[in-house]
């Protein structure tokens, strides 16, 4: 039996041990050289996890702080407290928190002006809004255990005060003294009431939320939030201010060689053997014929291993390829779990879309292409994608802006793109600006088994 360790990184104690930094870790995590956003979106399996956990390491130098739902809870069931003012309050606790964690690390001449502002311009001053002792960052999250009477008092202090305004400042200030990260594991779990994070509530909530981090982040504190595609989707889709943040969205970004990598670390790290000890298949076959036909890269990768290692003492291409139906099966359901809330139908939709596609020999394809074959396909009375259009409203209205369907279904897995003749898999990154400058995409292979 071979095992790889547990597919889900959360599961995984000894992951840190095994860890691949890709180079987009190096260079946005530890030198800060390439930051392109502070959203980092992904797929289920695409590696969020076992980041977050090194983050959260000593393997990172660097002062830090991690915000999730174990420690803080950013939600209360005043109906009448405005989204601004929810806003503000999670800035004020968040700014002050920041700078009160952080204080004793900083020059003299700094310290003695956060201690200024954190003693007596807060809790000196407005201590009866306090009823616990805090320390540092533990302060987020109190105004939401106020009542309403006493919520709309701390809310009118903070504002009259300046408070928030006053906190920016200082916090520029220490971006200059300090290498600080802000780390936020699931934003939409600190945030969200209910069992559907993704309904228009919530989605308001965790964008203003994003846009309180997206404000931190102005002040040249860096922050890394990490949170799920069909989260952001929603988002995208109920909160008005989307657009504040929409440019400072990325993903998490892998090479071939970075999988490759990861799974020889575990058999060097975790197995105590080398790579032609477990695989009847070369690195480089490995990277040609089993990597396209991921999805969600990591997670997708070691599950195959693992499976066929449960019951062979050597893994081969042949068994590796006989997993990719199952594994097409898995994504279908995990898109139509994501996603049917917010598409109805979606899966049944994208497999027709796929078809229809596939029928016409249209697996790799240009914008005109696509949707010259689709919109004859909704005009044909006696065509599968016709009778769906009765199904969903959106499915109803899909045809008449079908280039903003192409951008779905490269972030929810089923398309690639090309630059030149290089191909890029949905796997590999979040690259909307590229995947839209393309016009020249392809089938995901595993939805063509």
């Amino acid at each position: 039996m071979i095992n790889f360790g547990p597919k889900a990184a959360q599961d995984d104690n000894d992951i840190l041990k095994y860890f691949h930094k890709t180079r987009q870790i190096e260079n946005v995590f530890e030198k800060k050289s390439e930051i392109k956003g502070f959203i980092f979106v992904t797929r289920s399996g695409c590696g969020k996890t076992a980041l977050v956990k090194w983050l959260n390491s000593e393997k990172l130098k660097r002062e830090k702080v991690y915000l999730s739902s174990s420690q803080f809870s950013l939600i209360c069931d005043d109906e009448s407290l405005s989204l601004e003012n929810y806003k503000n309050i999670i800035a004020a606790e968040l700014f002050l928190g920041l700078i009160d964690e952080f204080k004793d690390k900083l020059s003299e001449p700094l310290k003695k002006k956060c201690n200024e502002l954190v003693k007596k311009k807060w809790y000196e001053s407005m201590g009866a809004f306090f009823k616990t002792k805090f320390a540092g960052i533990s302060v987020l999250g109190n105004g939401f255990n106020l009542n309403p009477q006493e919520r709309k008092e701390y809310l009118k202090s903070i504002k009259k005060t300046n408070k928030i305004e006053e906190s920016g400042k200082l916090l520029e200030e220490i971006s200059k003294e300090l290498n600080l990260i802000v780390i936020v594991d699931n934003p939409e779990s600190l945030v969200t009431k209910g069992l559907d994070e993704v309904n228009s509530d919530n989605s308001k909530r965790i964008g203003a939320f994003l846009s309180v981090l997206g404000n931190l982040e102005g002040k040249d504190i860096q922050v890394a939030a990490f949170t799920k595609e069909y989260i952001i989707q929603s988002v995208k889709k109920n909160y008005i201010d989307y657009n504040h943040f929409s440019d400072r969205i990325c993903g998490l970004e892998w090479e071939k060689s970075d999988l490759t990598n990861m799974i020889d670390n575990r058999v060097t790290q975790k197995l105590n053997k080398t790579w032609d000890d477990i695989f009847k298949i070369s690195k480089k076959s490995f990277e040609d014929n089993i990597l396209p036909n991921l999805v969600s890269g990591p997670r997708d990768l070691i599950d195959i291993c693992n499976t066929v290692g449960r019951d062979n003492d050597i893994i081969s291409k042949k068994l590796m390829v006989e997993e990719f139906e199952r594994l097409k099966n898995d994504k279908w359901n995990e898109i139509d779990v994501q996603y049917k809330s917010q598409w109805k139908n979606i899966t049944v939709f994208s497999k027709q879309i796929i078809e229809t596609l596939n029928n016409n020999s249209l697996i790799e394809f240009n914008t005109h292409q696509f949707q010259d074959i689709i919109k004859n396909e909704f005009q044909n009375t006696e065509s599968e994608l016709y009778n769906l259009r009765s199904k969903a409203d959106w499915i109803f209205s899909a045809h008449w802006n079908l280039v903003e369907y192409l951008e779905l279904f490269f972030l929810i897995g089923l398309l690639g793109y090309k630059k030149g003749n290089t191909k890029y898999f949905t796997w590999q990154g979040r690259f909307i600006d590229e995947f839209k400058k393309s016009n020249s995409y392809f089938i995901t292979p595993l939805f063509l088994i």
